[in-house]
């Protein structure tokens, strides 16, 4: 709402439905569809007990988490996906957060810090 710079009205209506719930929209139409249905993998992840408490109320990852304790939590998702999305999840959190596993993770983490570095050294 803090973005909004202006707004005009017009005579455009809407009808809401009677079973419409904001809280089922947004996730099933806002998450990746999983491709390989069925196809998941382990995520584990390690850290201090805020930054875990962040990541597992994300917007994104709080749907697949499927264990957690104080310094550790564990999800359950698509391994592409994972790839994809987590690197860039996690990064931000620096070394308030570990991977554990899996370690195909660990490597595309490592991957795209390499990356990173390298374009700031051009």
């Amino acid at each position: 709402m803090d973005r909004i710079e202006s707004l005009i009205l017009t005579d455009e209506t809407f009808e809401q439905l009677e079973d419409f719930s904001i809280d089922s929209y947004f996730p099933g139409n806002l998450l990746p569809i999983m491709e390989n249905e069925g196809a998941t993998t382990t995520l584990v992840i390690n850290g201090d007990a805020r930054t875990l408490d962040e990541i597992c109320h994300h917007w994104f990852l709080g749907h697949y988490l499927k264990e957690r304790t104080f310094n550790h939590a564990e999800f359950q998702l698509e391994e592409d996906m994972m790839h994809k999305y987590i690197p860039q999840i996690l990064l931000p959190y620096g070394r308030g957060v570990q991977v554990v596993e899996p370690l195909s993770l660990k490597e595309e983490i490592i991957k795209n810090l390499s990356d990173l570095i390298e374009f700031h050294q051009k």
